[in-house]
């Protein structure tokens, strides 16, 4: 077991992940596909700092087409507010076109 943790803190570390970085996740949802995926293409443009993964699809989940950026960062609380200011700046738009988000630090699953 030890020699597990060793090595798993160890690949951690290099990634970037948990407990050395922080997780800020920012999932969106909506009827179409290409809106959910243009809102986090979007986002992830905004964003500065850190390492940004995706957008990555999800699964649909109750007929709503899901997607997710991942970002890894020392500043959790930064990213996630620029992430809040520019979800807010897109609101009308997303209202529109029917998309929910919600910025996540530190997820329990992704």
């Amino acid at each position: 077991m030890p020699r597990f943790l060793t090595g798993e803190l160890e690949r951690r570390r290099e990634l970037g992940y948990p407990p050395f970085r922080h997780l800020v996740r920012i999932l969106v949802t909506g009827p179409e596909e290409a809106d959910v995926t243009r809102a986090l293409e979007e986002v992830k443009a905004g964003l500065d700092g850190g390492d940004v993964l995706g957008p990555a699809p999800l699964f649909r989940l109750r007929g709503r087409h899901r997607a997710q950026l991942v970002a890894k960062t020392a500043e959790p609380r930064r990213v996630a507010g620029r992430a809040g200011q520019l979800l807010a700046a897109a609101a009308p738009a997303m209202r529109k076109a029917g998309l929910t988000a919600v910025v996540d630090v530190d997820p329990q699953s992704l």
